[in-house]
């Protein structure tokens, strides 16, 4: 028998058990990223596959675009500053909706309108007053947002606004790769072709599966293929995936410059395999159609066969394991 309920005035009532969560979504709960985008495209061109996969999995993701003012729209017949801005934003707040990320859009002037061509903002030095805004605005959106990871852009191409996003991430010290974070690669400096990559399949539940039905993650060591087992365990806790306070950091390689090749930056690199979201990706792409989406699809499809997906590089093998069980 159970003892009669407490008829007593301020009694409160049993809280109402909630149904425990899948296996597969526990770590996507209680895990926050935050997507560094230079301009509103990169992320569509750079993870948009892996958004994909991270959104199917409950992930709340949030992005921050820096530099949100331009005149380059070279695929619409905007002039100006202000109409190009305006064409850009609401490209990009398409592609959130479509996503089912949140936008948090800054309005520093991109390249295009600090005097810079195709041919000069490539392996420019980012303006230290630049750098200095950008920092500003990202330890805001860290210490508001609050996010478990952050993934930063490499700067590969050496692109003066990207390296500028980049610099502004050691400026403020996120991560302990931060501080010995990588440089900004110039064009002159990246090697043709690609790491041979050792994948590992895992199955994916919950609401991503209609989207990835059979994904594989790859993980290469700093010596050579590392193995990395699904051993079937509860997910770990994703909470306090950086240290002090900080979110953990990732470095992801930007698109379509990174088809060139580029150095090997520190960290654990993990790929992640879009193959089964791909349609996704080049839906988000398409999103923009003022930067000519025809033409950087066939370099990001061609990337991604070369890669076997889309890469970013952990700060450790924790990181790159917790990150690695919420994709899948």
């Amino acid at each position: 028998m159970f003892p009669p309920p407490d008829r007593r005035p301020d009694a409160r009532p049993e809280p109402t058990r909630r149904r425990a969560a899948p296996a597969s979504q526990t770590a996507a709960v209680t895990m926050r990223l935050l997507l560094l985008s230079p301009h509103p495209d990169d992320i569509a061109w750079s993870l948009g596959g892996t958004v994909a996969r991270l959104g199917a999995a409950g992930a709340d993701l949030r992005v921050l675009t820096f530099f949100g003012r331009s005149r380059y729209a070279p695929g619409h017949p905007a002039h100006g500053e202000a109409e190009t801005t305006r064409v850009r934003a609401l490209e990009e707040e398409t592609w959130a909706r479509a996503a089912g990320v949140r936008l948090r859009r800054g309005d520093l002037p991109d390249a295009s309108l600090r005097g810079y061509d195709d041919d000069t903002e490539m392996g420019a030095i980012p303006e230290d007053a630049v750098i200095g805004r950008a920092a500003a605005m990202l330890r805001r959106a860290v210490d508001e947002i609050r996010p478990d990871v952050v993934l930063a852009p490499l700067a590969v191409g050496g692109h003066v606004d990207h390296a500028a996003v980049r610099a502004a991430v050691t400026r403020i010290g996120l991560g302990d790769q931060a501080r010995r974070g990588p440089t900004a690669h110039r064009r002159a400096d990246l090697p043709a072709g690609g790491e041979p990559l050792h994948r590992v399949p895992v199955a994916v539940g919950g609401g991503g599966a209609a989207l990835a039905a059979s994904p594989s993650v790859g993980v290469v060591g700093e010596t050579g293929p590392v193995r990395v087992r699904d051993t079937g365990d509860p997910p770990v806790d994703t909470r306090g995936l950086g240290q002090a306070g900080e979110p953990a950091l990732f470095w992801y390689e930007d698109l379509p410059y990174a088809a060139r090749g580029g150095p090997r930056p520190p960290g654990l690199p993990l790929v992640i395999d879009v193959e089964e979201v791909w349609s996704a990706k080049e839906r988000g792409v398409r999103c923009f159609p003022s930067q000519e989406p025809d033409t950087v699809l066939p370099v990001l499809r061609g990337h991604a066969d070369a890669v076997s997906g889309e890469r970013v590089w952990a700060p450790g093998q924790a990181a790159a394991d917790r990150l690695r069980r919420l994709v899948g």
